[in-house]
């Protein structure tokens, strides 16, 4: 969709596809905001013989 888009409109490859991206992110950002905490786990220490 995003070269269809591209080709129409006369933008770049990838023009869409990263304000798709922005926007995904910004939303994903808002309900972070909105979502309960979680605390960091310690990953095992792995020893070797």
């Amino acid at each position: 969709m995003d070269l269809r888009l591209s080709e129409a409109l006369g933008t770049n490859p990838g023009y869409w596809l990263t304000l798709q991206t922005q926007k995904d992110l910004w939303n994903a950002m808002q309900a972070a905001k909105r979502r309960k905490r979680i605390q960091s786990v310690q990953a095992p220490v792995l020893t070797t013989r």
